[in-house]
């Protein structure tokens, strides 16, 4: 990668190159928005993108990496940006002025590893500051939570069903929250630092983040209560038994991958995930139950101590299948590849019968499906 590039707010042609580079990500590459998108113009745009800004990353003059912003100073934030986001529910101590929603994060292939999206929302960070924007809002797939979380960006409220990406993560990160970032070892401690702090102002957010959210990053530990629901999700009934994917697996293994995972609800007829889409995340159920579809026909059911989503995720293929929740109690464990791969770097005899598991989890479906009983 080249050493040298350019972060900018960028208009006219630019926009366009932007918007080709979003399709070529997010149709190409995650197979989405295959209805929605200009096929024979290469390009991923919507209604959305009117009142917005877009920041770009530029190499030699070629656009690599960029976002969508809407900033609450410029124009009036889309309705469905402020219920996905519950903005409303920070009205009281922050104007729509002081609201940045980040949107449509797209980096090439080729410039994911390094310093080039760090910086990109260094930039963005460093100028939230210098603009009086106090919150920025952001959504994720659940392979990027930790991601996320490590920067500063923190949990605040259920996760969203999308009917495209399937589960997405909902984030806020309180722009000035020197404490915060400094306790997490963010990136951003820095240059918060050297801005203005208002800790009564912060401390009113803080105190609209609900406790059960908390500090969830694998850096910062996790609460006791966490640990209590966690293990009382994994104890009941089958979760313990010879078929669930923690089988023989005593409890201080359990909890090394507790620790480098994420526990998610979700609503009744939520999506989880979508046929086509780009696998980054396995599931284990822990609660509740949820169909396998294809269209409309049901192929299975996943009840709780079922792995779910290993198909693609092991071996590097879209989702074969939709995957919907089925009952009010859904409850979901998330590993994505960083975690697995740290995992198996650090604790190999465990994630060894953690896939040994998996493998006993694709060999029964195998079985179930074309009606082969193995003695």
């Amino acid at each position: 990668m080249a050493s040298k590039y350019e972060i900018a707010f960028v208009s006219g042609e630019q926009v366009k190159e932007l918007l080709k580079l979003r399709y070529r990500i997010y149709v190409r590459e995650m197979g989405l928005f295959r209805e929605s998108a200009d096929h024979d113009s290469g390009v991923l745009e919507d209604a959305s993108d009117a009142s917005a800004r877009f920041l770009a990353v530029s190499v030699d003059s070629k656009i690599v990496a960029g976002m969508r912003l809407h900033v609450g100073k410029d124009c009036e934030i889309p309705r469905h940006y402020i219920d996905e986001f519950d903005v409303e529910r920070f009205s009281g101590v922050v104007s729509k002025e002081g609201v940045c929603i980040m949107s449509r994060l797209t980096v090439l292939p080729e410039y994911r590893r390094g310093r080039l999206t760090f910086d990109l929302f260094l930039w963005l960070h460093e100028w939230s500051i210098r603009n009086g924007i106090e919150l920025v809002f952001v959504d994720c797939a659940t392979h990027l939570m930790n991601i996320y979380l490590q920067l500063g960006f923190r949990r605040y409220r259920e996760i969203i069903a999308d009917p495209e990406f399937g589960i997405l993560v909902p984030f806020v990160m309180i722009i000035r929250d020197f404490e915060y970032f400094d306790s997490i070892d963010s990136p951003f401690r820095n240059t918060t630092l050297r801005a203005a702090q208002d800790n009564a102002f912060i401390q009113s957010v803080r105190n609209l983040i609900p406790g059960e959210y908390g500090r969830q990053s694998e850096l910062t530990g996790r609460s006791s209560r966490y640990w209590e629901e966690a293990f009382s999700s994994i104890n009941r009934g089958v979760l313990q038994g010879e078929e669930s994917i923690f089988a023989g697996m005593p409890s201080e293994e359990v909890a090394g991958f507790l620790s480098r995972s994420h526990r998610l609800k979700v609503a009744n007829g939520g999506w989880i995930i979508h046929k086509g889409t780009s696998a980054d995340s396995v599931y284990v159920m822990l609660s509740g139950a949820a169909e396998v579809l294809d269209g409309d026909r049901k192929l299975a059911l996943i009840g709780p101590g079922d792995l779910f989503g290993e198909v693609g995720f092991f071996i590097g293929i879209p989702r074969t299948a939709d995957i919907k929740a089925a009952t009010d109690d859904v409850e979901l464990l998330v590993l994505d590849r960083g975690t697995l791969g740290r995992l198996i770097e650090n604790d190999s005899v465990a994630t060894a019968k953690f896939l040994r598991n998996a493998l006993r989890s694709v060999c029964r479906k195998f079985a179930e499906r074309t009606g082969y009983m193995a003695d």
